[in-house]
């Protein structure tokens, strides 16, 4: 997933739905376990990793872009509660 502050946030990215529901007083949503892995990365850090690709890939190449920010859904949203 990536994360980050930006000009225009929609209620359905995940970190902006969570914090929107929580100030509105609804209970956030966490889908099964919340043991589901996902890797968060920045979008300063996402775009910079694209643009790198674009400039300096190579055609026929695969380019992985992750930030070794693998959390799970429960501790992310844990996260959420206690900054909040």
């Amino acid at each position: 997933m990536i994360y980050g502050y930006c000009r225009v946030s929609t209620k359905h990215q995940r970190i902006t739905r969570q914090i929107t529901n929580i100030l509105c007083g609804i209970r956030p949503k966490l889908y099964g376990d919340g043991l589901n892995v996902r890797d968060w990365i920045h979008t300063e850090d996402h775009s910079s990793a694209v643009w790198e690709t674009l400039t300096r890939g190579r055609i026929g190449e695969t380019y992985l872009i992750g930030a070794d920010g693998e959390k799970n859904n429960i501790n992310v949203l844990r996260l959420i509660l206690s900054e909040m």
